[in-house]
């Protein structure tokens, strides 16, 4: 098949464009080769310079390693002596170590040889203190029983002047012999002593009366004196300050046995009664009670009077003066107290019972057996005390417990009275015994302010009292019997006896031994000291 022109033209005009375009391929791709070429020699030029570059980095990182290499091996070296120096160290540490152990037990053994040695000084230490304590104790001992013989000699010295008529020399005895027991906790209640400053004191004297009757009660008028009553019918005021007294009834159709009175009335119990009343004029009101022996009149807690006869009780009201209350009593009665319970009933068989509120009775252990013939209770110390037939006196704390039994009465027991720390008690032995309690010890060693369970402030004392002597009264005798005791002043006492007399005495050494200080010089001189007591005893100044 025959071609036309035209399509040989078109093909031609193919071959040159594809010449043309080959031509221009051709170029662009020489022209990229040689950029290639270009670009290859200048990373191979860049890599050169970084080869050299790195050449002489790990040239210099060479020569540091060199020198780090030599700094290595210096520090290996300085560490190898310091390892010698530390081995060297720890062995001198060890041996240092071993030497300090060894000094460490041998300061150990030092320590408690040093130790046995304080152990041993102390132990000698004690022993001498002991010694010297033992030394002190008997040389205060001595002292202290020297002294008090001392003082014993000089109020038997004391009493020898005064009825000599030196009353001056014995009143500086006297003082002295209380100053010696006192300062040496002896006891200022021994007849020596009391004797003596009751003599130069002049505390100790009969009170002048009208009465010629048994003075058989007092009732204390506080602050102002007190009440006294005779078996011959009279009642009779005496004062605390001078010498004033007042009769109120002389009448000898009454025997009066016991009295109440207060600052606008006074009771009388007669023996067979009536119960006699007076406001303090002359004029006397009776209140007349069944047949019976009359011997004991209290005031009770309700306000009424309870008198007592040997066979029964009766109460009374103090307003209308009626009988509201009757107990009859199938055992004979002996006496009665009023403590802080009720009142206590004591018959003649040895008995005793509780009254209470209602007349009944209440039967207690209280007598062991024996009559009680007086009894007083003291409710500062709360306690009880007990005369009995025989002559003994029980003292009994507020549990009815018998704390001790006290002789030296030789009669019968007819009152009691205490002041503080100080009993005073009446028998038919014709005597007054004064006796100093705080000194008595009881069950234990006990005081009687333990016995009781009260402060020792309660018996006058600012602390316990030893004595070492065996305690005894004092006893101060009468002619007649003295039937009636009663506290007339913070320290005095009265005694009321058989022939109407009635006797005043301080029972306070303290107090004894103040008046003579107040009213006289009682400061012994050395010279006198030597003379009545010896040069061989130091002198003390007792002002």
């Amino acid at each position: 098949m025959k071609r036309p022109l035209f399509h040989w033209i078109l093909t031609a005009l193919i071959a040159a464009a594809a010449s043309t375009a080959a031509y221009f391929i051709g170029r662009n791709q020489t022209v990229h080769d040689n950029d290639d070429l270009l670009a290859e020699l200048e990373t191979l030029r860049a890599e050169q310079s970084d080869a050299a570059v790195v050449k002489r980095v790990s040239q210099q990182m060479e020569d540091i390693a060199y020198m780090q290499k030599t700094v290595s091996d210096q520090e290996r070296d300085r560490a190898e002596q310091q390892s010698k120096l530390a081995l060297e160290m720890r062995d001198r540490a060890e041996q240092e170590t071993r030497l300090a152990h060894d000094a460490e037990i041998k300061a150990k053994e030092a320590a408690e040889e040093a130790e046995e040695e304080r152990a041993r000084a102390l132990s000698h230490q004690i022993m001498a203190e002991e010694q010297r304590d033992a030394a002190n104790h008997a040389k205060s001992v001595s002292d202290t029983l020297n002294y008090r013989a001392i003082g014993r000699t000089l109020g038997n010295s004391s009493v020898t002047q005064f009825e000599s008529g030196n009353t001056a020399i014995a009143g500086k005895l006297a003082y002295a012999s209380w100053y010696l027991m006192n300062k040496y906790k002896g006891n200022t209640y021994q007849p020596e002593t009391f004797n003596s400053l009751s003599m130069c004191s002049a505390t100790q004297a009969s009170i002048q009366t009208l009465q010629r009757g048994t003075v058989r009660a007092f009732h204390p008028l506080y602050g102002v004196g007190c009440v006294t009553v005779t078996d011959y019918g009279e009642i009779e005021i005496h004062r605390t300050s001078g010498t004033r007294r007042s009769v109120v009834l002389q009448n000898s159709a009454y025997d009066f046995r016991d009295v109440w009175a207060d600052d606008s009335n006074i009771y009388a119990l007669s023996l067979h009664g009536p119960l006699c009343h007076t406001d303090y004029s002359h004029l006397i009101r009776e209140i007349a009670l069944p047949e019976g022996i009359y011997t004991k009149l209290l005031r009770m807690s309700s306000g009424n009077f309870l008198v007592a006869a040997s066979r029964h009780i009766l109460e009374l009201d103090i307003r209308t003066g009626s009988i509201i209350g009757r107990k009859d009593l199938s055992r004979e009665l002996s006496t009665l107290v009023s403590d802080d319970q009720s009142i206590i009933l004591f018959f003649t068989d040895g008995t005793a019972s509780r009254l209470g509120t209602d007349l009944s009775l209440t039967d207690i252990d209280i007598t062991k057996g024996k009559t009680v013939t007086s009894a007083y209770y003291d409710g500062k110390l709360t306690a009880l005390f007990a005369g009995y037939d025989d002559g003994s006196i029980g003292i009994f704390n507020r549990k009815n417990e018998c704390l001790a039994t006290i002789l030296g009465h030789t009669g019968r027991i007819t009152d009691i009275v205490t002041v503080g720390g100080i009993m005073v008690s009446s028998s038919y032995d014709n005597n007054v015994c004064v006796w100093n309690l705080p000194i008595f010890k009881f069950e234990g060693g006990r005081n009687l302010a333990e016995g009781l369970g009260v402060s020792e402030e309660s018996l006058g004392l600012e602390e316990d009292i030893t004595a070492m002597e065996i305690p005894s009264p004092v006893t101060i005798e009468f002619q007649s019997w003295p039937f009636a005791l009663a506290q007339f002043s913070p320290t005095d006492v009265i005694a009321g006896t058989a022939n109407g007399e009635v006797h005043r005495f301080n029972v306070s050494t303290d107090r004894m031994a103040s008046i003579l200080r107040e009213n006289s010089d009682v400061t012994m001189s050395e010279s006198e000291w030597e003379l009545y007591i010896g040069s061989s005893v130091q002198y003390i100044n007792m002002k």
